[in-house]
């Protein structure tokens, strides 16, 4: 038997509509976290030691968007990529997924784009 959080015996994720979400879905908190991460990103490249908080907040955005599995997936798989390599995380299909979400659900935010490509 493995981790249920890194996957270490079984690296594929689960999410499980019959388990009730850790917390309510909330776009705006995605977009903090998501935030905080191109912040700290940015510290990173500066030199400082701020890769495990940007890992935080990655977990903290997926846990933020449980009821869009989509995005949920895609936050996790960008912070599981992020844990493993020294390479920095690019959540360019991140940001265009909540894009997508905002649009589809006539949900607008003045802090992102519209999507790309589309």
């Amino acid at each position: 038997m493995g981790c249920n959080g890194c996957g270490k015996s079984n690296n594929t994720p689960v999410v499980r509509k019959e388990v009730a979400p850790t917390r309510p879905t909330c776009l705006e908190c995605v977009e903090k976290h998501i935030g905080a991460v191109l912040v700290l990103v940015s510290e990173l490249r500066d030199g400082y030691k701020t890769k495990i908080l940007a890992i935080g907040h990655l977990h903290e955005a997926a846990e933020e968007c449980q009821d869009y599995v989509d995005l949920h997936l895609e936050i996790r798989k960008v912070r599981k990529e992020f844990q493993k390599s020294l390479e920095l995380p690019n959540i360019d299909d991140v940001i265009n997924l909540i894009a997508k979400i905002r649009a589809e659900h006539d949900l607008q935010s003045p802090s992102l784009p519209a999507v790309q490509g589309s």
